[in-house]
C-alpha cells in the first residue's frame, strides 16, 4: 500500500534585527489630526492596484470632513507607475523602509492572493497595519494583531477614526503581533527545511 500523502508546512520567516521598535505612542493618537498611511503597492501580484488609490481617496474626504487630514505614501512600484491621490516613492531597501515606517502612523498591505514581508517588517517597527479582511493575513498572523476592515472606503474610515478614540486597541495589536513574530527568524526557517530534507532523507525519498 502507498505511504499516506504528508504535508511539511514552515513558518514564513522575516530578519527581527532590520526593523525596530523605538517606543510608538500610541497613546498619542487621540490627539492626531492629520495622519501619513504607508502603503505597499504593487501593479503585479494581485494587490488592488487600481482600486486601493481610489479607495484611499475617498477615505481622505470622510476623515477631513472628520477634521483629519491623510497624506498617503505608496511603495514597493517603480516610480513611474502613477498614484493618484498619494505620493509614490517607488522600490526603497530597507534603511528607507525603517525611516518610512517611523514617520508613518498606519501601513496598509492588500494581502490577498499571498502575504508578503511588508507586514511583519510594519509589525515590528511598531506600525499599525491595516489589512483586509477577505484577504490572507489572518492565515498567518492572529486577527486581533491588525486593523481588518472591508474593502470600502467607508469601513476603512470608520476603523481609523475608531482606533483614535481608542488608541488602547493599537497597543493591544502591537502586542499579539509581536507574540505571534517572537519565535519567526530566517534561521528558524532554515532549521525546519533542513529537518524536512532529514526527514524525506531517511524515508528513502529523493533529495
Amino acid at each position: 500500500p502507498l505511504d499516506p500523502i504528508r504535508a511539511d508546512v514552515v513558518d514564513f520567516p522575516y530578519e527581527p534585527g532590520e526593523y525596530r521598535d523605538d517606543g510608538r505612542d500610541y497613546a498619542a493618537y487621540k490627539n492626531k489630526h492629520s495622519l501619513v498611511i504607508a502603503v505597499y503597492l504593487k501593479y503585479y501580484g494581485k494587490r488592488l492596484p487600481a482600486f486601493i488609490p481610489y479607495m484611499l481617496n475617498n477615505t481622505a474626504r470622510k476623515l477631513k470632513a472628520c477634521g483629519i487630514g491623510l497624506e498617503v505614501l505608496y511603495f514597493g512600484e517603480s516610480r513611474i507607475f502613477k498614484s493618484p491621490g498619494g505620493t509614490n516613492l517607488g522600490q526603497l531597501n530597507s534603511r528607507e523602509l525603517a525611516t518610512l515606517y517611523k514617520k508613518a502612523d498606519f501601513g496598509m498591505v492588500a494581502s490577498m492572493s499571498n502575504i508578503s514581508l511588508v507586514p511583519y517588517e510594519m509589525h515590528a517597527s511598531g506600525l499599525p497595519v491595516i489589512e483586509f479582511s477577505d484577504g490572507t493575513y489572518t492565515r498567518f498572523l492572529p486577527g486581533d494583531s491588525a486593523i481588518l476592515t472591508k474593502i470600502t472606503e467607508t469601513d476603512v474610515a470608520d476603523k481609523i477614526l475608531d482606533v483614535l478614540n481608542n488608541p488602547e486597541k493599537l497597543e493591544k495589536m502591537h502586542q499579539s503581533a509581536m507574540n505571534a513574530m517572537k519565535p519567526l527568524s530566517w534561521k528558524n526557517t532554515g532549521k525546519q527545511f533542513y529537518s524536512i530534507l532529514q526527514a524525506a532523507a531517511g524515508h528513502g525519498m529523493d533529495m
